[in-house]
């Protein structure tokens, strides 16, 4: 039998990624044991640990002292573990190299852990008062509490029957927290989890700036490895999408974001949609069918989808992207949206005034060169050609019916209009006095080219209406 006390006052010790520096928090350790007679183990049948404004730790527990895995089987009691320091201590080394590397918090954990093999099984945790906080803004969660009570899968099935199910049960709750600008509310999210599985109990509301996400389902088996399986169905209730845009630093969206996500599952690498994924954006309705993404998580995901766009009010989208002003309403699809890496492949897509449209038809002098320019016209020359003579005098004029389509198939975008012009085809077929058709000449437009067109039109501050 063995009886000791190690103290630990300066010098350092590391075990990948671990560095630890007990000139800044001294390391004391009390314990009594047996250490086996070729010196390989030490068994541990009491012990106390107290590391100095970190954590402090008790109970038993078996050592390997050559191998790889040093901790083999234990029953551990936590008292205490200060997040200040415990985090940039145990955690962050294991964070490197991710968004979340400098995860700082505050607040205590209490609990217990069992370990065996070299493994955990079980793990019983009490968060009290945690806020934790990315500096990048990636994370930030305020008022974290709750119990976490976690089993592996073996020690599940044994005690399956044997205990009341409420001991399966965990329940973590928060103040308020981000996820990378997104602003989450005050929740409750009652939840089991086993080995690497998880299961939401109950549908719950999560507040997300002045609306939410209503989650009905939200089920993960082998998370963080080839077979994982996840299972997610939620509706999300109107948000503002000037907020959301605002967060995601896109241009300020006006109306409200809604809709549905119904039974999207991930499996063996493909995330599918059990029905189409329902969004009210810009007055309008827009539908996402056939959705299918292909390695969501590795290097080079790829998408497959088909868009539906139903009325949309064209002055709320022209008035975001600072294009130039058009009134009116705008439908159309996108067939077989395909991406590699998220950089668009393959689409066939058509937008244009819905048939028997009765609102009000303007387009403003800068919308006209923007199209033109589009079209392959000259936007130079139909900006001067608007700015003198008789034109000048107005500054939107009226129109009938507006298109444009581009079926892009290796890196070229075949281009059309609402039907054919001479010299090409007209992507705005004027009405009224004076009349303004914009007409474009180019049918085979490069798609990097036409991509940077676009960008440099959205980033344009030169006003010419």
């Amino acid at each position: 039998m063995t009886d000791g006390k190690l103290t630990l006052t300066g010098g350092q010790a590391y075990s990948d990624p671990v560095f630890l520096d007990f000139g800044v928090h001294r390391m004391s350790v009390d314990f009594s044991g047996l250490l086996s007679s070729d010196a390989s183990h030490f068994v541990a049948h009491e012990f106390s640990l107290v590391h100095d404004g970190v954590a402090l730790v008790s109970g038993s527990a078996t050592l390997d002292l050559l191998g790889e895995i040093m901790l083999q089987d234990a029953k551990l009691a936590i008292p205490d573990l200060d997040l200040a320091n415990a985090l940039p201590a145990y955690v962050q080394p294991y964070l490197t190299g991710t968004s979340l590397k400098d995860l700082e918090g505050l607040g205590h954990v209490h609990g217990e852990v069992d370990v065996a093999a070299g493994l955990p099984t079980r793990a019983v945790l009490t968060f009290e008062g945690v806020t934790l906080d990315s500096q990048t803004g990636s994370l930030s969660v305020n008022g974290l509490g709750g119990t976490l009570n976690w089993f592996d899968d073996s020690l599940h099935s044994e005690l399956a029957g044997q205990i009341d199910d409420d001991s399966f049960r965990s329940s973590m709750t928060w103040e308020s927290a981000s996820l990378w600008g997104i602003e989450i509310g005050a929740a409750e999210i009652p939840f089991t989890t086993t080995g690497r599985n998880f299961r939401l109990l109950e549908p719950e509301l999560l507040p997300i700036f002045d609306g939410g996400l209503a989650i009905k389902t939200l089920r993960v088996r082998h998370a963080g490895t080839d077979q994982m399986y996840l299972r997610f169905d939620a509706e999300v209730r109107p948000i503002s999408v000037a907020l959301l845009g605002r967060a995601l630093g896109w241009p300020e969206f006006s109306g409200t974001l809604s809709g549905s996500i119904p039974d999207l599952q991930l499996s063996q690498g493909v995330v599918t949609l059990g029905g189409n994924l329902e969004a009210s954006v810009f007055d309008g309705h827009i539908v996402v069918r056939d959705l299918q993404l292909r390695d969501p998580l590795g290097k080079f995901p790829r998408l497959h989808a088909s868009i539906d766009v139903e009325n949309l009010d064209l002055e709320l989208v022209t008035n975001t992207f600072s294009f130039g002003m058009i009134t009116g309403r705008l439908s159309g699809q996108v067939k077989d949206f395909e991406t590699f890496d998220w950089m668009p492949e393959a689409f066939d897509a058509r937008f244009h005034t819905p048939p028997g449209d009765k609102s009000k038809h303007r387009i403003s002098q800068r919308a006209v060169t923007n199209l033109s320019s589009m079209g392959g016209g000259s936007g130079g020359g139909v900006a001067a050609a608007l700015q003198g003579g008789f034109l000048k005098f107005f500054d939107s004029f009226g129109y009938d019916r507006l298109g444009l389509s581009c079926k892009l198939a290796n890196d070229v975008c075949t281009m059309r209009g609402v039907e054919s012009a001479p010299g090409g085809y007209y992507i705005v077929k004027g009405s009224g006095l004076p009349r303004i058709n914009v007409v474009g000449s180019q049918s085979r437009v490069a798609w990097t080219r036409l991509v940077r067109q676009m960008g440099a039109i959205m980033e344009s501050e030169i006003v010419v209406e």
